[in-house]
């Protein structure tokens, strides 16, 4: 899933409406896809050919006035509460998918701000969006990619096992369901590296 927060609506992106009267459709033109009968905009050629590829629901829409409680429903699936936080879609898809190989299931660009309807809410934080950065930026890296300066492979090495032991401790004082979650996400990161 593609969600733009403030980017081009559906008119001047995937849903150009070429039929509709002037003021509805949007300013760019549609441009053929690899699927038939399928267009999108002119300024989406890569898109246009890759169309077979994804899947575009145009079908989806909310009642809300409020743009925040709107996405919220969106992207959740639910009204917002101050009972629960919902975890978002993409934390769903992160606990049912699970990672591709040493790709992370859910990715969020550029991760500020950090909204409580892209997070995993009730899911836990194994279940986060992997936060790439804002590409904007003029000193842009994708964090935590790299070892911290100064430590190398022996001594992240040295560091894993030192944070396995620990763990192993607290798992004989305590029981968590979270530990688990951690654990994962732990593993998930230090494969990324």
């Amino acid at each position: 899933m593609i969600w733009l927060t403030g980017g081009l609506g559906q008119h001047d992106s995937f849903d150009p409406k070429p039929d509709a009267a002037l003021n509805i459709r949007g300013e760019f033109k549609p441009v053929a896809t690899s699927l038939d009968g399928f267009q999108i905009c002119e300024l989406m050629p890569e898109m246009a050919r890759q169309a077979k590829k994804y899947t575009v629901i145009r079908s989806m829409t909310h009642d809300q006035a409020d743009h925040g409680v709107g996405q919220h429903l969106m992207l959740t699936g639910y009204r917002q509460t101050p009972a629960v936080e919902y975890p978002s879609i993409g934390s769903i898809v992160a606990r049912e998918r699970g990672w591709n190989r040493d790709m992370p299931p859910y990715v969020i660009v550029p991760d500020v701000p950090p909204l409580p309807y892209f997070g995993p809410g009730v899911l836990g934080s194994g279940f986060s969006p992997f936060a790439a950065g804002d590409p904007n930026s003029s000193s842009y890296e994708v964090k935590n990619l790299n070892l911290p300066l100064g430590v190398d492979w022996s001594r992240m090495d040295h560091r894993k096992k030192m944070l396995a032991a620990m763990e192993q401790r607290f798992r004989r004082i305590e029981s968590d369901p979270s530990f688990e979650a951690m654990d994962e996400f732990a593993k998930r990161a230090y494969s990324l590296i």
